[in-house]
């Protein structure tokens, strides 16, 4: 039995948290991958967090998984191992990747964001070996490291937010400023001007501590001051109420 990535259909690694996330929740798919698991949160008073990994494509894969500080990156080193970090996934298998804190110095007064990558390769019988393996990335889901005792409460963040208008040229901007210590990740944006409206969407959905991003407006939105309405995700990875909040010049 060799392992090969040669070409085949859409594959399906399902990647659901275990204990932070609802049974009940309805799976997001993405270029053939599902997952249940929007983000994954391990408190420092815990050692590690557990989710899970499920396969439905219908045939076997070899799987890797590793933990990345970047984006773009997933060899770089954050003091975190998932296990176990390779593994074979039948069809329709399941499989618990446990992420567990390593020795490392992180921050003790904002979260810090990581990330959980997955790759895999079919298992496919009678294959030429010279063919060489090829890994797909399947699946990365975001993963966070909340130290105790932080300054505020996760669900009060959202309030906490400081929006404001900005000129620059002719082009007017709403910047919003996250003063809290989580990071808050955005569902939706909107801006209300009088009876004008403009959907903003969610840039790069995620917004860390003490950061700032400005959405560009709209010509027709030009009140000096404006009503701004906004989703964000919780910890269980759910979208929340309008929150609304104003912003001027």
């Amino acid at each position: 039995m060799f392992f090969s990535g040669r070409a085949r259909g859409a594959s399906h690694l399902l990647v659901c948290g275990l204990g932070l996330w609802g049974a009940g929740q309805g799976a997001l798919a993405v270029d053939g991958v599902a997952a249940h698991a929007p983000r994954i949160i391990l408190n420092a008073q815990d050692r590690n967090v557990a989710t899970l990994i499920g396969n439905t494509d219908g045939y076997a894969t070899l799987v890797r998984a590793s933990i990345s500080a970047d984006n773009a990156n997933a060899d770089s080193l954050p003091p975190f191992i998932a296990m176990p970090s390779l593994f074979r996934l039948w069809a329709g298998g399941q499989q618990v990747i446990r992420i567990i804190r390593t020795p490392g110095a992180l921050p003790a007064d904002r979260e810090s964001l990581f990330y959980l990558h997955t790759l895999e390769t079919p298992i496919v019988e009678d294959v030429d070996p010279g063919e060489g393996d090829q890994w797909e990335k399947v699946e990365r889901v975001t993963f966070i490291y909340r130290p105790q005792h932080l300054a505020t409460l996760p669900a009060e963040a959202p309030r906490q937010l400081l929006w404001r208008l900005v000129q620059r040229g002719t082009t007017r901007y709403l910047r919003v400023t996250n003063p809290s210590p989580y990071h808050i990740n955005f569902v939706g944006v909107r801006v209300v001007d009088g009876q004008a409206l403009q959907e903003l969407g969610a840039g790069d959905g995620m917004l860390a501590p003490s950061a700032s991003r400005e959405l560009p407006l709209a010509a027709h939105i030009r009140g000096q001051q404006v009503g701004v309405e906004f989703l964000v995700q919780d910890d269980q990875g759910l979208s929340s109420d309008f929150y609304k909040a104003h912003a001027g010049l």
